[in-house]
């Protein structure tokens, strides 16, 4: 195992910051994947599944069963883990006001066309273009905020790399996973590796997410005919449950997940098959429907994380605590049937605010290829 602290940004007078980097296995040049947690800080399930993998990937090279590079970033967001506002982590959006942790990554597509784009190019090996893609993106603007230093460097370590695991996870969900339509069949073997009966797919998602920000710059490239490598510009997103189902029992088996991955990549190879479990069940971003509270109070559930549910079924009651006696109950309908993928985990409601994730099987009406992330 080789340990590299990179510096990143100070964001005051007296403090310092900083990822640290574990690298295991050979540089063979080919295979090499990264996975990040908790780049949305406050989503801590992922710091305690890596501090298992590491474990394991420790055992794996000291037993000579990894055959690429694993690197592997303990923590994403130093920033968002420092934002902690009246005893509480709040992760999500910088505090200092640039937005969504996990929004607005480079977009390095303009300058891939800008370099290679033209005939004459000569073409340049993976190496090269893994290295040029870093570079890229620690150039991409000259900005000097804290969490814009960030993600280029995010970005670049990733881009050294053929693949990226981001690992995140919801309010109150069940296991599922995000990637695209290009890479549906390696995502759907990380489902079944990992247990997660949803996978989420969309080419065209927007936001500027860090997985799509790598995924499209290879895209891209592979687009100009510079690279053709079908183990090369995989990203996925896997969402480890809820905010509060952390403990060790899961994270070793999510852990073993990441592990069975690397053997079904070829990353590492073992004396077992796979353990692999049942294909997912597939849905598409665009059929994902976001349920809003149409009112305020305290929210009642009426169906489970995993429960299938059917348009106009009532999936909770809002308790709107006034006057009356008992307060009046405004029932929250599905409005597409589905799997209910994810829940609101703060009972207490305001109008509008996005309480349910439902996982359906038809595109709906009002959902924009581009526009489909909320913030």
């Amino acid at each position: 195992m080789i340990t590299h602290q990179v510096e990143l940004e100070s964001t005051g007078v007296g403090t310092s910051c900083n990822l640290t980097l574990r690298t295991f296995g050979p540089p063979s040049g080919r295979k090499a994947l990264y996975i990040q947690a908790a780049l949305h800080a406050a989503e801590v399930p992922g710091l305690l599944v890596l501090q298992h993998f590491l474990a394991m990937l420790a055992e794996l090279e000291e037993s000579d069963r990894l055959l690429h590079r694993v690197t592997v970033a303990t923590w994403a967001n130093p920033i968002g883990m420092a934002q902690h506002l009246m005893g509480h982590l709040t992760g999500r959006f910088d505090l200092g006001g640039t937005g969504n942790f996990d929004r607005n990554f480079c977009d390095v597509r303009s300058e891939i066309g800008a370099t290679f784009g033209t005939a004459e190019q000569r073409i340049p090996s993976t190496t090269e273009l893994k290295s040029w893609l870093s570079n890229a993106a620690l150039k991409f603007d000259s900005s000097l905020d804290p969490v814009h230093v960030l993600k280029r460097q995010l970005l670049a370590i990733g881009f050294e790399h053929d693949a990226v695991l981001d690992l995140h996870c919801d309010k109150t969900a069940m296991m599922h996973i995000y990637s695209s339509w290009d890479y549906q069949e390696r995502a759907a073997a990380l489902a079944q590796c990992m247990g997660a009966p949803i996978l989420i797919l969309e080419d065209e998602a927007g936001g500027g997410t860090f997985d799509q920000a790598f995924r499209d710059a290879w895209r891209k490239i592979k687009s100009l005919g510079i690279s053709r490598d079908p183990a090369i510009g995989f990203a996925a997103v896997v969402e480890l449950r809820g905010q509060r189902d952390v403990s060790d029992e899961l994270a070793v088996a999510d852990a073993a997940g990441l592990v069975d991955f690397l053997r079904s990549e070829g990353i590492a190879r073992t004396d077992t098959s796979v353990s692999a479990g049942p294909a997912p069940a597939i849905v598409a971003l665009n059929a994902i429907e976001h349920v809003a509270a149409p009112s305020a109070g305290v929210i009642a559930w009426k169906a489970a994380c995993g429960q299938h549910v059917t348009r106009g079924a009532v999936i909770a009651e809002i308790a709107a605590c006034d006057s009356e006696v008992p307060g009046r109950r405004t029932p929250i309908h599905a409005s597409a049937s589905g799997t209910l993928i994810a829940r609101a985990h703060i009972s207490l409601v305001t109008p509008g605010q996005r309480v349910a994730m439902i996982g359906g099987n038809e595109a709906l009406p009002d959902r924009q290829s581009g526009k489909l992330l909320h913030d």
